[in-house]
């Protein structure tokens, strides 16, 4: 599981499930990200996440366990 600083139980669904796919995306390779131009413009992207809440624990790499329910990261897109 990817460390959650301040993870706290009164975060909407959706904050939590964007800092879970934020998190991910900012742990892969920065091949094919965007970046800032040589004129200082930045390069922006789409990013997109599918997730699913069950219950139980169970610690991965893609989940964030909240009391007796997870949210786990599926799948992850960006615009690249």
């Amino acid at each position: 599981m990817l460390p959650h600083k301040g993870l706290e139980t009164t975060q909407s669904i959706a904050d939590i499930v964007a800092r879970l796919a934020k998190d991910i995306y900012d742990s892969i390779p920065n091949v094919g990200k965007p970046v800032t131009r040589s004129n200082g413009i930045p390069e922006w992207t789409i990013l997109a996440g599918v997730v699913v809440q069950a219950q139980g624990k169970q610690p991965s790499y893609n989940r964030i366990n909240l009391d007796r329910h997870f949210i786990s990261l599926l799948e992850l897109g960006d615009g690249s």
